[in-house]
């Protein structure tokens, strides 16, 4: 009788420890930020040769995101640090091929699993929203860098699927987050990363806009059946080229057949002025339902500048989006992707290996001498209307300054072919650089012959289709 306390306390000890162990374990493998650098260390030299490819267990989606981001440790894969010294271009292939790898899983996931969309984006949303609790757990830079492989993720989903419709607007509300600029400031993130966060809302938003098909066309007009096929043989303004909308406008009567620009754009910059888009906080920074805009690109693409539709909405975010999304949506950006390299040199720094004896063009002069004239026309009127969006007079008011418009309109006027997410977040600053030396350069020219003909078809536009009755 006397012996059972000694039997059973070490038990009960022993039980304890091991359960300590096995949580702490647990802790470690889930929360890697508080894990030390011999340990991260450790689990990349038990695993230095494995290669995604070959594993054939099937991975939980959710732990896929967690190791994305450098969150979680994988037990068949080469770890991806979120902080790494220096390595050979060996080990940044394999990293590289990760990143590639366990993106396209998650993305198939969702592109397959109808289901599974919502709870996705659930939570990429989740993993990109900055608490108390990831703020005292991760350094700045591993919070940043963890942040921005979440939106990373949650721009090539919105490549490859759209939410289901009841949580668009939950999507949307981040993406109004992430585009708010006072917002991402308040969080502490520096200002690389608020150009990072907002270049990739802009594009997941643009791709959530472009997945919208013409099927609620009917709740603006049901006395009105629209030929989807004649809209789009005769009048298409979206997903085209630019010179095929020039084209098809010069055999419409006149006034639009003598316009320099596109009609569409002339209406849409109207419509923001009209409903006073120039002093309101929050243009270009604003989502709107997807119901809206999918109504209005629809009758956008037919012409149908009058339409009753565009006279009920003042809502001046639903044409700064339209506008933005136009841009993005044409098959050859404004920048054509040939160009794309030699643009970027114009704001490029310059190397040690460079020579000196060759003169270097302003970003200005190589628009003038290697854009199509269609495209400069294009550039000079987009430039010459952001201006009064960033006059000293307005944006007092907008908040909207050249630099954060040319953040939010980089990604609509210049990309690269290639939609690798590396590649693409390389040149992300030279891009915003190259679109904020264009502004301010083509906005400042002498005022020409094309000035006149821009105020003339605005004046035209607003006196036909804006103008209140």
């Amino acid at each position: 009788m006397n012996r059972a306390p000694r039997i059973v306390l070490p038990n009960i000890i022993s039980i304890i420890f091991v359960g300590l162990l096995l949580f702490y374990d647990k802790i470690m493998q889930h929360f890697l930020w508080i894990a030390t650098t011999d340990q991260q260390e450790k689990v990349q030299l038990e695993h230095p040769d494995s290669e995604i490819g070959e594993i054939q267990q099937p991975w939980n989606i959710f732990d896929n995101i967690l190791i994305y981001q450098g969150l979680k440790i994988g037990e068949d894969y080469v770890f991806i640090p979120l902080k790494r010294k220096e390595i050979t271009k060996e080990e940044e292939r394999k990293i590289k091929k990760q990143f590639d790898v366990i993106a396209e899983q998650i993305v198939n996931v969702g592109n397959k699993n109808g289901q599974l969309k919502n709870e996705i984006f659930c939570q990429l949303i989740k993993q990109t929203t900055i608490g108390e609790q990831s703020e005292k757990e991760l350094k700045p830079t591993m919070l940043q860098e963890t942040v921005r492989r979440g939106w990373h993720l949650i721009m090539l989903c919105c490549e490859r699927f759209s939410p289901l419709h009841n949580f668009e607007k939950i999507l949307l509300a981040h993406f109004d987050k992430a585009l708010d600029v006072q917002q991402i400031q308040s969080e502490g993130l520096t200002s690389t990363m608020q150009e990072d966060i907002s270049m990739y809302a802009v594009h997941s938003y643009n791709k959530l806009i472009m997945s919208i098909l013409p099927r609620n066309i009917l709740k603006v007009d049901e006395k009105t059946k629209f030929d989807i096929e004649k809209i789009r043989n005769e009048r298409w303004n979206f997903d085209c080229e630019l010179n095929d909308i020039m084209l098809r406008q010069s055999i419409l009567p006149s006034p639009e057949k003598d316009f320099l620009v596109p009609s569409i754009l002339i209406f849409l910059t109207n419509k923001i002025i009209q409903t006073d888009g120039l002093k309101t906080e929050g243009i270009f920074r604003k989502c709107v339902p997807i119901d809206e805009a999918e109504n209005a690109i629809a009758l956008l693409d037919l012409g149908d500048y009058n339409n009753q539709f565009f006279k009920d909405h003042d809502n001046l975010h639903l044409y700064a989006v339209l506008l933005m999304n136009w841009f993005y949506r044409l098959w050859e950006p404004i920048i054509p992707f040939k160009l794309y390299d030699d643009a970027l040199n114009t704001v490029r720094p310059s190397g040690p290996n460079n020579d000196d004896n060759i003169t270097k063009i302003t970003s200005c002069q190589f628009i003038l001498q290697h854009l199509p004239l269609t495209n400069i026309l294009t550039l000079k009127y987009i430039s010459r209307f952001l201006k009064y969006i960033y006059a000293d007079e307005n944006v007092r008011q907008n908040k909207m300054p050249l630099e954060n418009l040319a953040l939010i309109f980089a990604p609509n006027l210049i990309r690269q072919k290639s939609k690798d997410p590396t590649k693409m977040n390389a040149n992300l600053h030279l891009e915003i650089a190259f679109i904020r030396t264009v502004m301010l350069e083509l906005s400042n020219l002498p005022i020409d012959w094309e000035d006149e003909k821009f105020e003339q078809s605005q004046r035209q536009i607003y006196d036909n289709y804006c103008k209140s009755n």
